[in-house]
């Protein structure tokens, strides 16, 4: 061990997804909004870089290889962190970082974007897979498309070299910030620059790196590095689903048009994110949206009911009802473990969350045209026409909807695999709608599962 020998390297990553990192309240327009740096432009905080690639290390590695590099504390042994992180600079449409200490984003348009962040609503199911009262909450998150570069200060004894950490920091199963089981927080490394100091002969070189990582490196300091992608993972098995929309589908929340007629009173949800190219940031125009919480609220209470159905829990003559105020009061704990909780939706009252065991990302959606469709409401009593409730919606039709999924099989219970592979043999033939409006036959869609193992773990055969 010598502490004048270290690797440095600046990464830099750019967003897949939407992503938030929360600074622990909200604002006056959103219950949960993502940390910013002194100038109220998104940040990553050094801690939370630090924990990713300790869980990275850990799930790829093993704990002692976790312990030896990020250190470790058990009661009085220890070990100090051999990985030293430094917090995450956005990049401004130059594609270079912004000094953390910055005036705000002044005219750069892909810094007022950013600044701005995009705005998400979400509901929660109850029992029934119907919208909980009181249950509505909103969040800001930063768009996708965003860069951010950050330095790793490798000391020599971390037994982990800079290529082999950005290797298991770029995987696929590897996501930053909260939320991520509901599709938020996936990225990849763009670029990597990093060279290896030994102080006794190296020390003007590294006297020549600048401190801050919105500066010019000079030429020759650090040099470019390659790594390979962790894309295999023991004990994790990933999907693409492929699937077509039958008919008319809506994600709703849009407030812009993405080529039909702005007017109607339900609209798609529509995002902006980030684009790069050759060098330069811009902001793409509205495109369709499939957020994966709304495939998750789907599958989780389909796979729910086949789980009750597959263990034997009927709602007898004599049996309650679930509240339709909880959220799945009667869930199996087998399907908890499987998709997760929090406290308070914890049946038995303990105080830690459970994260969820299914990792589902965004869908990418290819091709879908926006069309418009006119309604009138109904007396409840008459069934005659209400005067002055014409309404419209401007639904999608056509195109593709991909999406990604991954699951962590250690501890998964047979009686939720067979729930989980029922609700995605009802999905993708069509007999579980996604989104909105499925009381009027939209949102049922057909397609298949591409899986890395060729679906044994789902078949129960690993």
């Amino acid at each position: 061990m010598s502490d004048t020998r270290f690797e440095v390297a600046r990464v830099t990553i750019e967003l897949q997804t939407a992503h938030r990192i929360g600074r622990g309240q909200g604002d006056d327009l959103n219950d949960a909004v993502f940390v910013t740096d002194a100038g109220g432009l998104p940040a990553l905080p050094g801690s939370s870089l630090a924990g990713v690639m300790r869980e990275a290390v850990r799930t790829q590695r093993g704990q002692d290889a976790a312990d030896t590099a990020f250190g470790y504390q058990r009661r009085r042994e220890g070990r100090t962190s051999r990985v030293e992180v430094s917090w995450g600079q956005t990049h401004a449409a130059n594609d270079r970082p912004v000094p953390f200490r910055n005036a705000g984003p002044g005219g750069d348009p892909v810094l007022n974007f950013l600044a701005a962040g995009v705005h998400r609503d979400h509901v929660r199911l109850n029992a029934r897979g119907v919208v909980a009262s009181r249950a509505k909450f909103d969040e800001l998150v930063v768009p996708a498309g965003a860069r951010f570069t950050f330095e790793l200060l490798i000391r020599d004894d971390a037994e982990l070299g800079a290529a082999e950490l950005v290797g298991l920091l770029d995987s696929e199963h590897v996501r930053i910030g909260g939320r991520t089981r509901s599709g938020l927080g996936a990225f990849e490394v763009v670029r990597v620059e990093a060279r290896e100091f030994d102080l006794s002969e190296d020390y003007a070189d590294f006297c020549r790196l600048p401190a801050d990582v919105a500066q010019d490196v000079p030429e020759g300091v650090l040099r470019p590095l390659k790594w390979q992608r962790a894309s295999q993972v023991s004990g994790v098995v990933t999907a693409t689903l492929e699937l077509t929309p039958d008919d008319y589908w809506i994600i709703g929340g849009g407030s812009e048009s993405i080529g039909g007629d702005a007017s109607a009173d339900q609209l798609p949800l529509t995002e902006r994110r980030v684009l790069w190219a050759q060098g330069t940031g811009l902001v793409s125009e509205y495109r369709p949206v499939a957020p994966a919480s709304s495939m998750k609220g789907a599958l989780r209470h389909r796979a729910a009911f086949h789980c009750r159905r597959l263990l034997g829990h009927w709602v007898g003559e004599t049996a309650d009802a679930p509240d339709p105020n909880s959220h799945a009061p009667d869930e199996p704990s087998d399907m908890i473990t499987l998709f997760g909780s929090t406290k308070e939706r914890d049946r038995e009252g303990a105080a830690a969350d459970t994260a969820g065991k299914v990792v589902i990302g965004d869908g990418q959606v290819e091709g879908a045209r926006q069309g418009k469709l006119q309604h009138v409401s109904l007396d409840r009593f008459t069934q005659g026409p209400i005067d002055h409730a014409l309404f419209e919606e401007a639904p999608l039709f056509g195109g593709t909807l991909v999406f990604t999924l991954a699951v962590r099989t250690a501890g998964v219970a047979d009686d939720a695999r067979e729930a989980f592979r029922l609700a995605l043999q009802d999905l993708t033939e069509g007999r579980l709608p996604i989104g909105g409006c499925s009381n009027r036959g939209h949102g049922y869609v057909t397609g298949a599962a591409k899986w890395s193992d060729k679906g044994r773990w789902l078949e129960g055969e690993a």
